[in-house]
């Protein structure tokens, strides 16, 4: 049975936890398609635990983490065109605060990149539009389709910086009420 489960990246918790009602109450999730297409199959109710690992491309920070999860008994659940890394956990593991609390770390480093990208791309958008502006006689930018074109990219480049930066901020969040107790 395929449900469609929409969660964000900044709130990877939730799922984590809408997961483990969903084993609780007999559904055990077999894989995920394109990140928001959940298989589940039939199963005796469990109690398990779910963690999401999330890796940038090309980057290797994660896998010490996933080779701790593989060697203490975690499963891992079957994905395509996701980028994410699924692990049903159905016996207690010592230091998965530690795992959870290093991945909410990375997520932070992420969302920099993803605040540094957008950003970049922000300002690539404008250059033509000022440069236009500055040097140009006929300023006729803005009847122009390139202008609009241009001005939904570098509208699209804001909305992810500011997402990421409120993601940056629930994290950072997170791990101080993390550290107090």
């Amino acid at each position: 049975m395929f449900k469609f489960l929409f969660y964000s990246n900044l709130n990877y918790k939730k799922i984590e936890k809408r997961l483990s009602i969903y084993e609780e109450m007999g559904l055990k999730l077999k894989s995920v398609h394109f990140k928001y297409f959940f298989e589940f199959q039939k199963n005796t109710p469990t109690l398990t635990q779910y963690v999401f690992l999330y890796n940038l491309p090309k980057e290797t920070d994660m896998l010490e983490y996933k080779k701790l999860l593989n060697v203490s008994g975690a499963n891992r659940i079957k994905t395509k065109f996701t980028d994410v890394d699924i692990y049903r956990i159905s016996k207690p593991i010592e230091n998965i605060e530690t795992i959870r609390f290093n991945v909410d770390k990375y997520y932070i480093h992420c969302h920099f990149i993803y605040i540094f990208l957008s950003l970049f791309f922000a300002f690539l958008s404008a250059l033509p539009l000022i440069s236009s502006f500055l040097f140009d006689d006929n300023f006729d930018t803005y009847s122009s389709f390139s202008f609009y074109v241009l001005m939904l990219i570098g509208t699209f480049s804001l909305f992810v910086t500011i997402r990421s930066s409120i993601g940056i901020y629930r994290l950072k969040k997170h791990l101080s009420n993390y550290k107090q107790s």
